[in-house]
């Protein structure tokens, strides 16, 4: 006997570029480049998987279109640019226009664009050129779910910034030694080495205002009409009608989610570059306390930060067949990057009082 235990769906790696103009200068511009995941749940979402029943699945195509509505329709400066706010506009859409989906999950991560700087005498950084200045990814998750029998009330059950893949390395100021050594250790210790890695964190953010007021819904989230009573429409497309553009009154969030992710990435930074640094797990620490002990407004709402801290080994390459010392700590100046394998170091820290979850 069979029995469904859990379940989501929806779309992934759904991709979306949104340009807001200034509106006293609109060659002036900002942009944000989104990958998206949105995925459903609801009780009485079972039955497409036991009874191929598909009356109440919306389909992942219409997932794919709201994400880009809402870019559209949603303010772009004060929503559709922050990562977190944008999510969490995504859940609530989902949960305001579908009465029976009872919980949504979503997760934007957030490619690097930069404004291209032309330098003082040019005029600077320029209003509508980028450049791709890094691989690193700012993630967002919201999960948003219905607060119990009340229909129209939801909670945030996860609110979450951080960032991903983001590739540090310090030459000098890292050791290893006094570590546990048995008759399987073959690791010497050292004083000095090269300590690199890619960083992945992630902080959990409690609201520190009613969710209502980090939300302005789109006019796109009424509930859907009664296809029985509707009035037939045609796509603007396959008519000659003109289509008008809204501009969407502007937003402004509780917290400064932008200011709060880049103050958490400079305390990371900050902290990798100048801590004397005994093993990773000892700098993975220091990082997070810097976060949670910081009195900053942003960093109050922050409850927890996890890193996970891969140890990418760079080996000293041995130059003895020609004579060259290359092997000792002071000596050693080229090095083999190695792909695998590599240490991981992970871990959460939390505010005391906060638990362990």
């Amino acid at each position: 006997m069979a029995q469904l235990a859990s379940y989501q769906y929806g779309k992934d790696l759904v991709r979306l570029l949104r340009v807001v103009r200034d509106p006293t200068d609109p060659s002036t511009q900002q942009i944000a480049e989104y990958t998206v995941r949105c995925l459903l749940t609801g009780s009485s979402l079972s039955t497409s998987y036991t009874q191929a029943d598909n009356s109440l699945v919306v389909p992942t195509d219409t997932i794919k279109n709201t994400i880009n509505i809402l870019a559209k329709s949603l303010d772009g400066a004060g929503i559709v640019l922050v990562p977190e706010v944008f999510a969490l506009h995504v859940a609530d859409h989902f949960l305001r226009r579908y009465a029976h989906i009872d919980g949504v999950e979503v997760d934007v991560d957030s490619h690097r664009w930069s404004r291209i700087d032309l330098g003082a005498a040019a005029g600077g950084p320029h209003k509508h050129s980028f450049v791709r200045d890094g691989d690193s990814i700012r993630t967002a998750k919201v999960v948003m779910s219905r607060a119990g029998n009340k229909k129209d009330e939801f909670v945030v059950d996860t609110l979450q910034g951080g960032v991903k893949n983001l590739l540090v390395l310090k030459s000098s100021g890292s050791a290893f030694h006094g570590y546990h050594v048995d008759e399987l250790t073959t690791l010497k210790p050292v004083e000095d080495r090269v300590f690199s890695t890619a960083i992945e964190c992630v902080y959990t953010i409690e609201l520190p205002a009613p969710l209502s007021s980090f939300l302005q819904p789109s006019r796109f989230s009424s509930p859907p009409a009664d296809p029985a009573t509707a009035a037939p429409t045609t796509p603007a497309a396959a008519t000659n009608a003109t289509t008008t553009t809204t501009t969407p009154a502007s937003f402004t969030s509780p917290l400064d989610f932008n200011a709060l992710h880049a103050q958490i990435l400079s305390h990371t930074l900050r902290l990798f570059a100048t801590d004397a640094s005994a093993s990773v797990q000892a700098t993975l620490f220091k990082m997070a306390q810097a976060t949670l002990e910081d009195a900053d407004k942003g960093c109050k709402s922050v409850q927890s930060v996890e890193y996970t801290l891969p140890n990418k080994h760079y080996v000293p390459v041995d130059l003895g067949f020609v004579g060259l010392g290359n092997l000792g700590e002071k000596e050693a100046e080229v090095f083999l990057p190695q792909a695998n394998p590599s240490g991981l170091i992970k871990a959460k820290i939390v505010r005391a009082g906060k638990g362990t979850a």
